[in-house]
């Protein structure tokens, strides 16, 4: 029975380190991919402003401009995926602050940009990224960022938690293992003394009586196969 609440213990653990594992995977791993890919390309649309900026070409605004709008629809597209995963109230409080911040820079800059560069306004341009988007961009970066941190923080503290668990249930384990080894040690030597002490008992019986001895009296506390053995003496 202690080698089968043993077996339980262990396949319950792995069943706790799957699901800690899928956590990790599902909820925290992939949103952090997802999260660095949005930084890679806001990251990419800026290189693109400026390097529009820099160029004052019509093939280098056209590139620009191709560029940035394909990496909005995959900003959208991965944080419309982020968004799907399991969110902690911590992790929507901060995921709302992005979504302002990033609202709040696409409207007040990047868009401006984008039509800067298409009426080919190179001071417009200058102006917007010299000015309002050094402010809403670094608030938009920020934001992400904190995003990214609390799933390496989160994923931190599940492999704490999971830790935990495989540290107890390993101590638990081997107090039932040790328990279990006890008992069977204690078992098996009340079983082997009420085996071997009849047997010593009918022996000894035995030897008195083929001195001759008649006179000893026979104790009988088994009613095994030994105790008809040992009933079997009285008559003598």
């Amino acid at each position: 029975l202690f080698f089968l609440i043993i077996g339980g213990v262990g396949v319950y653990s792995l069943k706790l380190s799957n699901n800690s594992l899928k956590t990790v995977y599902e909820d925290r791993t992939i949103p952090v991919s997802q999260l660095a890919d949005i930084r890679v390309l806001m990251m990419q649309n800026r290189m693109r402003l400026n390097a529009a900026l820099g160029f004052h070409s019509q093939e280098e605004s056209t590139i620009t401009l191709d560029t940035v709008e394909k990496n909005k629809l995959k900003i959208d597209k991965l944080w419309d995926a982020y968004m799907a995963t399991y969110l902690t109230e911590e992790e929507k409080s901060l995921a709302a602050k992005f979504a302002a911040a990033r609202k709040a820079y696409m409207s007040g800059a990047l868009q401006p940009s984008m039509e800067a560069i298409k009426a080919q306004n190179y001071d417009a341009l200058n102006s917007v990224l010299s000015g309002i988007a050094r402010t809403l961009f670094p608030a938009t970066e920020e934001s992400l960022d904190q995003l990214i941190d609390l799933q390496l923080n989160v994923a931190a503290a599940e492999f704490k938690a999971s830790q935990d668990r495989y540290d107890l249930i390993n101590k638990a384990t081997l107090f039932l293992f040790v328990t279990g080894l006890a008992f069977a040690f204690t078992r098996g030597r009340h079983l082997a003394n009420r085996i071997t002490g009849p047997m010593s008992r009918a022996t000894r019986m035995v030897n008195a009586v083929a001195k001759g001895n008649l006179d000893g009296a026979v104790v009988i506390e088994n009613k095994d196969e030994i105790g008809e053995m040992l009933e079997a003496f009285k008559p003598m």
